[in-house]
C-alpha cells in the first residue's frame, strides 16, 4: 500500500509531515523496522508505531482532499485537494440533515457535494419511493437551492446531479452535486444552500472565496477563459454569414497539450451552457495549469504564454467535424466503416464471427451481427 501510494501524483505535494521516501534501500529499512518482531527498546517500536499511524493518516487525510470529486472528474483529482474546502455543516428537521460535504470554487462557477440523510422511517421510505418507471421521486423543482446571500449577486444558470451512486448512496443517506455557471460576484458574497426536504429550509452559508487561477487567452475576436475544472469562451463580434450548419458560429477550438497531442473541445470539456456567441463547460477531467500548451481556432495557434505569438497550423482531418447522411432515408443508421475512416479508427471485419472490431485510442470495441 505505501509503495503503490508513493507512486500517485500525491506524493509531489507530500502530505506526510515524516518524509517517508527516499531510494529504494531506505524504504526497505524503514518497512522491515516497522514489521519487525524482534523485541527492541520502547522508544523504537513507540516511533515505529507513530510513523505508521502518520502515515495511515496521511493517505486517508490525501483520499479524502477530493475523492468525492473523483467520481465527478475522469483521472487524477489529487492537483485539487488544496483547492476543495471541507465545511461539514449541517441544517436538519426531526426527519431529514443536509449537509455540504465539500465544494470546489473557481472564477464564475461553483460546484459543491451535498447529502441528504433520512431520520426516520417515514423519511427513509419517502426517499426511496419510486415511479412506475423505477425511477426516484425523491427530488422536485426547489429540492435544491442554491442562490446568493447579497442581491448584487446572481447566477445565470444551476443544475445538480449525483454521485456514483453503487459507491457512495446507502439506503438513508443520498449524495448530490449541484454545478453553478455564470455567477455575477463582483464582492465574493456568500451563498446559501438549503432543501424543501426540511422544514422551513433553513440555510447553510456557502463562502464563496477561491484561489484557483483562471487563465485568460484572445485569440483574435474570441475571448478564452480556463482553469483545472472549467472553461468559458466568448465572441467578441457575431458575424452575419456563419454556416447554419456548423455547431457553434463556424468556430472550433483545439487545444495542443504539453505532450504535442491536439484534442478536440469535445474530448477535454462537456457543454454546461451554449448560445450564439459564448460556450461555458465543465471539464471531464482535471486539467492542470501547465498542461495546455496553446489554443488553435479556424487554422491559427496561439501559445498560451504570448498569445501574440500565433502562427498557421493545420488540422488533421479525423479531428475535424464532418457530416454523414443515414444508411437508409429517415433513419439515424450509419455505415460503421466510414464513421470510422472520418474518426481516425482501425476498423476489421472478422467473417468468421460476423463481428466488426474498431481500435481507438487504446480502446477496442467489438460489434456482433
Amino acid at each position: 500500500m505505501l509503495i503503490n501510494f508513493l507512486k500517485t501524483e500525491a506524493m509531489k505535494r507530500s502530505y506526510m509531515t515524516t518524509t517517508f521516501f527516499g531510494c529504494k534501500n531506505d524504504m526497505k529499512k524503514r518497512i522491515t523496522l516497522i514489521t519487525d518482531k524482534k523485541p527492541r527498546r520502547k522508544g523504537k517500536a513507540a516511533m515505529a508505531a507513530v510513523l505508521a499511524a502518520a502515515i495511515l493518516t496521511s493517505v486517508a487525510a490525501a483520499a479524502a482532499d477530493s475523492g468525492y470529486f473523483s467520481s465527478v472528474f475522469k483521472g487524477e483529482t489529487s492537483y485539487i485537494a488544496d483547492f476543495v474546502k471541507t465545511d461539514k455543516k449541517s441544517v436538519e428537521d426531526d426527519r431529514f440533515r443536509l449537509t455540504l460535504e465539500q465544494h470546489l470554487i473557481c472564477e464564475n462557477r461553483a460546484m459543491l457535494i451535498c447529502s441528504i440523510e433520512a431520520k426516520t422511517a417515514d423519511a427513509v421510505k419517502e426517499m426511496n419511493a419510486t415511479d412506475e418507471n423505477g425511477r426516484s421521486e425523491f427530488g422536485g423543482m426547489n429540492f435544491l437551492t442554491f442562490e446568493p446571500s447579497d442581491s448584487y449577486a446572481s447566477l445565470a444558470s444551476y443544475s445538480y446531479g449525483s454521485l456514483d451512486s453503487e459507491k457512495f448512496n446507502t439506503e438513508i443517506k443520498r449524495y448530490y452535486v449541484p454545478k453553478c455557471d455564470n455567477i455575477e460576484n463582483s464582492e465574493n458574497a456568500d451563498f446559501y444552500l438549503s432543501t424543501d426536504r426540511i422544514k422551513d429550509s433553513p440555510k447553510i452559508t456557502v463562502s464563496m472565496d477561491y484561489d484557483i487561477e483562471t487563465k485568460t487567452v484572445q485569440l483574435g475576436g474570441m475571448t478564452v477563459s480556463y482553469n483545472p475544472i472549467s472553461i468559458d469562451v466568448t465572441l467578441a463580434d457575431m458575424a452575419e454569414d456563419m454556416c447554419a450548419e456548423c455547431d457553434w458560429n463556424g468556430y472550433y477550438l483545439y487545444f495542443r497539450m504539453k505532450d504535442g497531442e491536439i484534442k478536440t473541445l469535445n474530448r477535454l470539456y462537456k457543454y454546461s451552457g451554449k448560445d450564439s456567441t459564448s460556450i461555458s463547460a465543465w471539464a471531464r477531467g482535471i486539467i492542470e495549469p501547465d498542461e495546455i500548451q496553446s489554443i488553435i481556432a479556424n487554422g491559427a495557434e496561439y501559445p498560451v504564454s504570448d498569445s501574440s505569438a500565433v502562427k498557421a497550423v493545420k488540422i488533421d482531418k479525423t479531428l475535424k467535424p464532418f457530416v454523414m447522411k443515414p444508411y437508409i432515408k429517415d433513419h439515424l443508421w450509419l455505415p460503421l466503416r466510414e464513421f470510422c475512416e472520418n474518426i481516425g479508427a482501425e476498423i476489421t471485419w472478422n467473417e468468421e464471427t460476423s463481428s466488426a472490431e474498431v481500435k481507438y485510442r487504446g480502446s477496442v470495441y467489438v460489434f456482433t451481427l
